[in-house]
C-alpha cells in the first residue's frame, strides 16, 4: 500500500501515433509495457487518447500519466529504465507505432521543497 505522506512524482508520456496504429499500440502497451512499468513502481493514473474517435486516417495522440511514490520511487524507476527490456520496448514503439514521443516529470508546486530536500535517493 502506498504511503499517503509521500509526495508523488508524476511521469507524463506523450506519443503521436501513426494513423491506424492505435488499437495495436494499446494492445501491446497493456500486454508488454504496463506490467513491467508497474513492477518498476509506476502506477497508471490515466491513459488518454485524442482525438476521441476512431475515424480512419487520423493520427492519435496518447497521454499516459503515471504516479511514483516520491523521490525514492522516481530514482528507483529511473535506475531500472535502461534495462534491455525497456530499451527494446521503446525501440519497437518507435519502429512500429510512434511518429514522436516525449517523457516529462512533474510534481505539485507545493511538494517541490520536500523533493529538493530529499535529494537524489539511490535505489
Amino acid at each position: 500500500m502506498a504511503d499517503t505522506d509521500v509526495d508523488p512524482v508524476f511521469v507524463i508520456d506523450e506519443l503521436r501515433l501513426r494513423p491506424g496504429t492505435l488499437d495495436e499500440f494499446l494492445s501491446a502497451f497493456r500486454a508488454r509495457y504496463r506490467p513491467g512499468a508497474e513492477a518498476r513502481g509506476q502506477r497508471l493514473v490515466h491513459l488518454l487518447v485524442t482525438p476521441p474517435t476512431t475515424e480512419v486516417g487520423l493520427s492519435h495522440e496518447v497521454v499516459i500519466l503515471w504516479s511514483l511514490e516520491g523521490i525514492e520511487g522516481f530514482w528507483g524507476m529511473r535506475s531500472q529504465n535502461a534495462t534491455p527490456e525497456v530499451s527494446a520496448w521503446w525501440a519497437a514503439c518507435d519502429a512500429q507505432w510512434a511518429e514522436s514521443r516525449t517523457r516529462r516529470f512533474a510534481a505539485a508546486p507545493e511538494t517541490i521543497p520536500s523533493l529538493d530536500a530529499a535529494g537524489r535517493v539511490h535505489a
